[in-house]
């Protein structure tokens, strides 16, 4: 029997904080060791599933709704599924072009790659010798770029293990096996199917897990549309080309006009439109795409989509014709005064707001309660970018695409 002072003298355990809603829908997939203590599945005599083809690039207009259409989604629930969604996308090699997240469903307008030419990364390659291509690239080179990617999604436990059994399985001759435990995640990337399952099985977890619910989130399998992304563009009112691609972009925006949530898209916090105008460098390389512009071009060519989304809301509204009026004498262009007061709603949500001494120096206080990977924490919201008089913002959740 342990004395009183031996029991005294015994740690306690550390008080762990729970983790916050959005704190765990940024959480990687971990390891708990499962039944047989193990990721990799003992073989079985599954059947192959035929799948499209991955040899070329295809859009989609991706839309699923909530079980019986409750409109479940508030500010957070929206939030937790762009955190998922955006890994998610990484993960898979899929790029969201737009979006947008009403209350009761949800709309994606994506592109999904080769996936030939985006597996070709982790394969074996021996290079020719000529400049313009990548060096050569052994085997284990690239499954070595494969576990890496694998980071994106999985915990640090979760990759150990990993490691481990592949390295188990080879030193008992099973290297044929190993191999097919790896081709299983490449199988998962650029594929519609399996991303659109899997973004909403994710968050249907994290979405019953934080709200103490049970059962289906989702009403059935999402819907899916195939959107030429390669013809010809033909002429626009606006004088702009207009494809297939901008007209299912200007659909997906213009979503909360439609419904009478607000008169315009820029306002609508929850669409891949209103971002790209907020900072997000991943919509707006999304929305360059749409408009056939380099990714880098947003600046200069934002007032087109802007025109392009008004033209087609005035073809329904009466209201957006007398604004489609105003948009043309201004060029789409939006001044700097409204285009401060829309980014700062999105960055109100950050922890400090200010200069930028202010702010740095805020940073500098609290550094451990940001990631490692964070190098400064001034971000300017200004509509010029830095100057002299430019407002700041400090962001606790940073996204990488602001």
């Amino acid at each position: 029997m342990k004395s009183p002072e031996s029991s005294q003298n015994q740690k306690k355990p550390a008080e762990t904080k729970p983790l916050t809603p959005l704190q765990l829908a940024d959480c990687k997939t971990g390891f708990s060791g499962g039944a047989a203590g193990m990721i990799c599945a003992p073989p079985s005599g599954g059947h192959v599933r035929i799948v499209g083809d991955d040899q070329h690039s295809y859009c989609y207009h991706v839309m699923s709704r909530t079980a019986g259409g409750d409109y479940l989604f508030g500010d957070q629930e929206k939030e937790a599924f762009l955190r998922i969604m955006w890994r998610m996308a990484r993960f898979s090699g899929i790029k969201i072009l737009t979006y947008c997240l009403m209350d009761n469903h949800f709309h994606l307008l994506i592109r999904v790659p080769s996936r030939v030419k985006f597996n070709a990364k982790f394969e074996a390659y021996e290079s020719q010798g000529r400049p313009d291509e990548r060096p050569s690239q052994t085997k284990q080179q690239g499954e070595e770029r494969l576990i890496e990617h694998l980071r994106t999604l999985y915990s640090k436990a979760y990759i150990s293990q990993l490691r481990a059994e592949l390295a188990h399985m080879r030193s008992n001759g099973m290297e044929r096996y190993a191999d097919e435990q790896l081709t299983k995640y490449k199988e998962r990337f650029c594929n519609l199917e399996k991303f659109v399952k899997e973004l909403k099985e994710r968050y249907s977890r994290w979405y019953n897990k934080t709200h103490g619910r049970r059962g289906a989130l989702w009403m059935g399998r999402y819907k899916s549309v195939l959107v030429e992304s390669t013809n010809k563009p033909v002429e626009h009112e606006t004088g702009e080309d207009f494809s297939a691609l901008h007209a299912i972009a200007a659909y997906i925006d213009l979503n909360p006009v439609r419904s009478g949530i607000v008169s315009d898209p820029k306002d609508y916090r929850w669409c891949g439109y209103a971002a790209a105008l907020a900072g997000s460098k991943r919509c707006r390389y999304g929305l360059c795409e749409v408009m056939r512009v380099a990714q880098t071009s947003w600046k200069k060519n934002a007032h087109r989509y802007r025109l392009w989304l008004i033209e087609d809301a005035a073809v329904t509204d009466e209201n957006a014709k007398s604004q489609l009026e105003n948009e043309r004498a201004r060029e789409g262009k939006i001044s700097p005064a409204e285009l401060l007061r829309h980014k700062i709603k999105y960055f109100t949500d950050g922890v400090a707001i200010g200069g930028k001494a202010f702010i740095n120096n805020q940073f500098r206080i609290h550094r451990k309660k940001f990631g490692k990977k964070r190098k400064q924490g001034a971000k300017a919201i200004s509509p010029a970018g830095e100057s002299t008089n430019s407002i700041y913002s400090l962001r606790h959740f940073v996204d990488g695409s602001a």
